[in-house]
């Protein structure tokens, strides 16, 4: 599968800002120590402009409290961009979610 990572240097401009962002609810999924995962599509910023294609959060209590996400579920939150290290390059991500509301697709 190819993936576009164009977007995601969206959020490279973006490190250290704390902005509102909405995703689609994909699946759920995991990673080592049986941690749950979600995965988003589509993220967006508030002015409606794709930061990224996909993004995996943490199911975190925040998440849990939105109740049984469904597959096309909005969910709506704030986070910080910040970067870490993937294979021999740096990568960003959406940290420290918070203010999690959910929009029924």
């Amino acid at each position: 599968m190819h993936h576009s990572w164009k977007p995601r240097y969206e959020l490279g401009r973006r490190v250290q800002e704390r902005s509102t962002y909405r995703g689609a609810f994909t699946r759920f999924g995991s990673k080592p120590g049986n941690l749950i995962t979600v995965l988003l599509t589509q993220i967006k910023d508030s002015d409606g402009k794709v930061v990224t294609d996909h993004l995996w959060l943490n199911y975190t209590l925040g998440l849990r409290r939105l109740g049984r996400l469904r597959s096309g579920d909005q969910v709506i939150f704030d986070a910080r961009v910040t970067t870490y290290r993937k294979g021999r390059g740096i990568d960003y991500r959406l940290s420290y979610p918070t203010k999690l509301r959910l929009v029924r697709g």
